[in-house]
C-alpha cells in the first residue's frame, strides 16, 4: 500500500514537472514558428512588389519596343501611299520580312486590294480570311475596326489566326475617314520585340505567354501572380526564384526551431527510457528478492523439521532441551529473514556489519545444521583458529556458507565438508570444502552455469566488494568467500 502511494506520488510529481517544462518550451517553439511564418510572409510581400515594379518596367520597354515596329510600318506604307494608285504596296509586301498583307479600308469598305487584282496565292488566302473575320459582327475585330473608321482610336494590335500560323494585325488610321491594316506573323512581331538586351535581361524573370497559347500552364516557383500587356495580349508570370541568402536564413531559422524540438525530445525520451529502466531494476530487484527469500527459508525449515521429529522422537530430556534450542535459533533466523527483506522492500535496509568473531559464528552453524548433513552421509568439522572478532556482514555470510552447505548435503552424500575461516593481508575468507573420503562414487561434473543458489551467493559476495571462488580437484572441491576487511572501531561495550 504505502509503496504504491509513493509510485503514485512520483507518477505525479514527474507529470508535474514535465508539463511545467513542457508549456513555456511549446510557447516559445509557437512563437518562433509564427515569426518564421510572419517573416515568411513579409518576403513574400517584397518579392509582389518586386515583381510587380519590374513588370511595369517590361510594359514599358515593350511598348516602346512595338512603337519602333509601328513606325518602321508606318513609314514602309506612308511611302509607298504616295501614288494614288496604291501601286507601291505590293513591292512593300513582297520585300518585307515582317508584312505579309496590306489592306486599306474607306467609307465604301475595301480600298486595297481592290477587285480584279492579281495577287499571290498566298496573299489572296490571307486577305480573304481577314475580309472574313471584319465581316463577322460576333467578332470583336468588327467593332474596332468601324472604331478606327470613325477615326476614334489611334491604332490596335490584333491577334488573328491565319493559315501562316499566328498573326498580328496592326491597323492604324492613314488620313480621315481612312484606315490601313498591315498584318504580320507573331513570330516576326516577337523577334523585333524582344531585339533588345535590357528586355532580355529582364525577360528571364518572368514567363510569358500570348493570347494563342493562354491555356499552357504556370510554371514552377510561380505564386499564381499575373500581368497582363494587352496590346499583344501577352499574359505576363513572374518566376519567383528563392534567392541564396534567404534560403539559408529559412534553414537556419528551421534549424533554429528543430534543434531544440529535437533536445527536448531527446530528453523526455531519456527521462522515459531511465524510468523504464528504474522500473526494470526495481522488478529485477523484487524477483531477486522473492528467489533469494524462497531458497533462504528452505534450509532453516528442512532443519526445523529435521530436529522436531528428533524431538518426537527422543525420550531423553537432555536431548530435547538441545534440539528445542536448535528450533529457536532457526525460528529467530527466519524471522530475521523476513525482517530485512521487509525493511530492503520499504527502502530501509538495516546495517549488514555487525562485529563478532569468525570461530564463534562458525561453531553455532556446526551445532545447528551438523545433524542435517549426517543425515545424508556427511560429516561436517570446522577449521578455524582465528578467534579475533571483525566487521563483516553476519547475514550474507550465513546465507552463502548454508546454501553451500545445503549443496553439499544434497550433490555430495557422504563426503567429509570442512567449514573454516582466516584472514589474510587485508582478506577475511571463509570457505566449505567437500573431500570425497567417505565414498567410493565419482564427483559429478561440474555445471557449465552457476544453480539458483550460487548466482544468489556470487551476488552477495559481489554487493560487498568480494568474489566467490571455486576451486575443483579430483578429490574434491572447495569454496572460498574472500570479503575485505572492514576498517571500522569496534562497538562500544554497553
Amino acid at each position: 500500500m504505502i509503496s504504491r502511494m509513493i509510485h503514485h506520488t512520483t507518477r505525479r510529481a514527474g507529470l508535474l514537472i514535465g508539463a511545467v517544462v513542457l508549456i513555456p518550451f511549446m510557447l516559445v517553439v509557437g512563437l518562433g514558428i509564427h515569426s518564421y511564418l510572419a517573416l515568411a510572409d513579409l518576403h513574400k510581400k517584397e518579392q509582389l512588389d518586386n515583381a510587380a515594379t519590374e513588370a511595369r518596367l517590361l510594359q514599358t520597354l515593350l511598348s516602346e519596343q512595338l512603337n519602333d515596329l509601328a513606325r518602321s510600318h508606318q513609314a514602309q506604307v506612308r511611302h509607298a501611299l504616295l501614288q494614288s494608285d496604291f501601286s507601291e504596296l505590293n513591292l512593300v509586301m513582297n520585300n518585307s520580312s515582317s508584312v505579309h498583307l496590306i489592306t486599306v479600308y474607306g467609307d465604301e469598305g475595301l480600298l486595297y486590294p481592290y477587285p480584279g487584282l492579281a495577287l499571290p496565292y498566298t496573299n489572296a488566302t490571307l486577305l480573304n480570311e481577314v475580309k472574313t473575320d471584319i465581316r463577322a459582327a460576333h467578332h470583336p475585330l468588327h467593332n474596332q475596326l468601324q472604331d478606327h473608321l470613325n477615326n476614334r482610336l489611334s491604332d490596335i494590335w490584333l491577334p488573328v489566326t491565319t493559315s501562316i500560323g499566328p498573326a498580328y494585325l496592326y491597323c492604324w488610321a492613314h488620313q480621315p475617314r481612312t484606315t490601313v491594316c498591315t498584318l504580320s506573323r507573331a513570330d516576326a512581331v516577337y523577334d523585333w520585340v524582344w531585339n533588345n538586351s535590357e528586355l532580355s535581361i529582364l525577360r528571364q524573370r518572368f514567363h510569358i505567354d500570348d493570347s494563342f497559347n493562354h491555356q499552357a500552364a504556370i510554371p514552377e516557383h510561380s505564386m499564381q501572380v499575373q500581368f497582363s500587356y494587352k496590346t499583344l495580349g501577352l499574359i505576363i508570370t513572374p518566376l519567383f526564384k528563392p534567392e541564396p541568402q534567404n534560403t539559408a536564413s529559412d534553414r537556419w531559422l528551421l534549424l533554429a526551431m528543430i534543434l531544440p524540438l529535437l533536445g527536448l525530445s531527446c530528453a523526455i525520451g531519456y527521462v522515459v527510457y531511465r524510468h523504464y529502466k528504474v522500473q526494470v531494476s526495481r522488478a529485477e530487484t523484487l524477483l531477486s528478492c522473492t528467489q533469494d527469500i524462497a531458497h533462504e527459508l528452505r534450509t532453516p525449515l528442512g532443519n526445523i523439521n529435521l530436529y522436531v521429529g528428533l524431538m518426537l522422537r527422543s525420550g531423553v530430556q537432555s536431548d530435547k532441551d538441545r534440539y528445542q534450542v536448535i528450533v529457536d535459533n532457526e525460528m529467530q533466523r527466519i524471522s530475521q529473514i523476513i525482517d530485512n527483506a521487509t525493511a530492503l522492500m520499504r527502502g530501509t535496509p538495516t546495517d549488514p556489519w555487525e562485529y563478532l568473531a569468525p570461530a564463534s559464528h562458525l561453531q553455532s552453524l556446526n551445532q545447528q545444521y551438523q545433524r542435517l548433513l549426517q543425515s545424508s552421509g556427511c560429516q561436517l568439522v570446522l577449521d578455524t583458529s582465528d578467534t579475533q572478532s571483525h566487521w563483516y556482514p553476519k547475514n550474507a555470510v550465513e546465507h552463502v556458507l548454508l546454501n553451500l552447505l545445503d549443496n553439499a548435503r544434497k550433490y555430495a552424500p557422504g563426503d567429509l565438508i570442512t567449514l573454516g575461516s582466516a584472514t589474510r593481508e587485508d582478506e577475511l575468507i571463509f570457505w566449505v570444502h567437500n573431500q570425497q573420503h567417505l565414498t567410493t562414487a565419482p564427483l559429478p561434473a561440474p555445471s557449465s552455469g552457476l544453480g539458483l543458489g550460487l548466482q544468489t551467493c556470487k551476488r552477495l559476495a559481489t554487493q560487498f566488494n568480494g568474489r566467490l571462488e571455486v576451486t575443483i580437484t579430483p578429490s574434491g572441491r572447495e569454496y572460498r568467500l574472500c570479503l575485505p576487511l572492514l576498517t571500522r572501531e569496534p562497538p562500544s561495550p554497553c
